[in-house]
């Protein structure tokens, strides 16, 4: 056997030869006396073979050299943040790897996870047979087995050599940028820390004791063949790894995976607590499951909305020298916020900073087109009232809006109740737009309407009276109070003294008050002194 025919390379495997037997055959009329003959079909004609055995010598220190590299692209998607990466390399005989900055470091582990042999970066791997038989693991469990070692193959009675049979060699090339080395030996794995920062190769060999061999024919003559059928250590590679990289995306799908499973143990006691507690799931899970009826909220909400008008006609007070504009002043702020702490152990310019931000705070609520005050108007408080309502007051006006036009997907969704309400306001409108057409028509119901408006106008003037009126009584009362001057004497009250003409006339309990507000259409001069018509918070301010 040549010496070019020790190592045996076909693409990624390897063949070293440990025993070899030839076989020569060809046709003749005799047979030389090394060859055995045996009788053809054509008479005179004989067929001479010969068969010798042989046994390779060094086989044990015959180098297998190689060399490896790995090519990996990082992952990047629209998540990933800066440049897209580019590829990762290292090679086994090269000092630098691409990515990192050291090279790839090699290591030979035995099968108890041991280091055998450490190669450094930029030079190739050359490792013995024997070096790789110490090294492996057989598939029976055995280590440390050489050529020399024998076993009983299938199908045989008796036990040969490796080195006659052949031995099958894979080795596993375990590429890791974390340190981490992987052994799979039969139906088990083993992971092996080895100390590097870098790309490193990690190489474990696995061993099957079995029949390996290979047989080559070549043409002798005319009518000969020869064969070599050749067993020995057949040498396989697998290439294995595992790299660690940032991924934008299986984060973010283990965090979506995360919030909801976390969500589950939530979902289950909330319908516990919801279908399994007799009469207290009935106010849990109303409370959980809160329904809304959009005609019945915007009727409570109506309802809540006077409400809050009362509670501002409680509080506001009045300003400037004729009264001025209505609403609520720090003043009545700052007394109810005293009496609500009163007994209280506070500081005056606690209470005068927590007047400040109340006052601030219902005054953020201005609109934009109402008219500037420097009292919080009836609008502002019901604003800070209705901020946690579902519906706001400005929703409601644009929802009963007639004269706004409604979306395509807001006319598909629109609540019956609501709807039913926008139509029965066109319907008035179309109404109302042929009573125009009618009156514009007819002189007689164009006259009938003129004298309407000559009357609307009439109650506009008495009304005005009446606001002038309410003006001179005030500053009048307000001058006797001043002067101290009993009332009656100026002709607000009646003198009910009808003895003495000297004599101070008394004041009753029940003195008629001037009116805050009064109407041509529900008030008279004559029933001053009904006490339904007073407003006493008027003179107490």
């Amino acid at each position: 056997m040549r010496p070019s025919e020790l190592v045996q390379v076909r693409g990624e495997q390897a063949f070293v030869p440990s025993f070899y037997r030839e076989v020569a055959s060809y046709l003749a009329s005799s047979c030389p006396a090394d060859f055995s003959s045996s009788s053809t079909a054509t008479p005179g004609v004989f067929r001479c073979d010969k068969q010798k055995d042989y046994y390779v010598a060094g086989v044990e220190q015959v180098e297998l050299e190689f060399n490896y590299y790995f090519i990996v692209l990082p992952k990047f998607n629209s998540l990933s943040f800066g440049e897209p990466p580019g590829p990762m390399k290292a090679h086994s005989a090269a000092f630098h790897s691409r990515g990192w900055d050291v090279g790839l470091r090699t290591v030979l582990l035995n099968p108890d996870g041991t280091v055998r042999r450490d190669m450094a970066a930029g030079t190739s791997v050359t490792l013995t047979v024997q070096e790789l038989l110490d090294a492996a693991y057989f598939e029976d469990g055995d280590t440390n087995l050489g050529l020399d070692s024998t076993f009983q193959p299938e199908g045989e009675t008796r036990d040969l050599p490796i080195r006659l049979t052949g031995v099958a060699v894979n080795v596993d090339i375990w590429i890791s940028s974390t340190g981490m080395c992987e052994m799979h030996q039969s139906n088990t794995m083993t992971q092996v820390p080895i100390e590097h920062v870098g790309p490193l190769a990690c190489l474990s060999v696995y061993a099957q004791r079995r029949w390996v061999t290979e047989t080559v024919e070549q043409p002798v003559g005319v009518s000969g063949v020869r064969s070599r059928q050749t067993n020995g250590v057949q040498v396989r590679f697998r290439k294995l790894g595992s790299l660690e990289f940032v991924d934008e995306q299986a984060m973010l799908r283990g965090i979506t995976c995360f919030i909801i499973w976390a969500q589950l143990p939530v979902l289950l006691i909330a319908w516990f607590i919801s279908n399994s507690l007799g009469r207290l799931s009935y106010i849990y899970s109303a409370l959980v499951h809160q329904e809304i009826d959009l005609g019945s909220s915007i009727k409570g909400f109506a309802v809540r909305l006077l409400h809050y008008s009362s509670a501002f006609m409680c509080l506001r007070g009045k300003t400037g020298t004729h009264g001025g504009a209505d609403g609520i002043t720090k003043k009545c702020i700052a007394e109810r916020v005293a009496k609500i702490c009163e007994g209280q152990k506070m500081d005056d310019m606690v209470v005068v900073d927590a007047v400040d931000v109340i006052f601030d705070s219902l005054k953020s609520y201005k609109k934009e087109n109402a008219k500037k005050s420097k009292v919080v108007t009836c609008q502002e408080f019901v604003a800070a009232c209705t901020t946690n309502e579902p519906i706001t007051l400005e929703t409601m006006v644009k929802i009963f809006d007639k004269d706004r036009a409604l979306g395509k997907l807001e006319a598909l969704f629109l609540d019956e109740a609501l709807a039913q309400v926008r139509e029965a306001a066109m319907q008035d409108e179309g109404a109302a737009n042929e009573e125009e057409e009618v009156t514009e028509s007819t002189p007689k119901e164009a006259e009938a309407d003129a004298s309407h408006s000559r009357i609307v106008q009439a109650y506009r003037d008495v009304q005005s009276l009446f606001k002038d009126l309410f003006k001179v009584e005030f500053l009048a009362l307000q001058a006797a109070k001043d002067l101290d001057v009993n009332p009656s004497r100026l002709g607000l009250v009646p003198n009910q003294n009808s003895g003495d003409k000297n004599a101070v006339p008394k004041v009753p309990a029940s003195t008629p008050l001037p009116k805050m507000t009064r109407s041509v259409s529900k008030d008279s001069v004559g029933d001053e002194g009904s006490p339904l018509k007073r407003d006493f918070r008027d003179i107490e301010r």
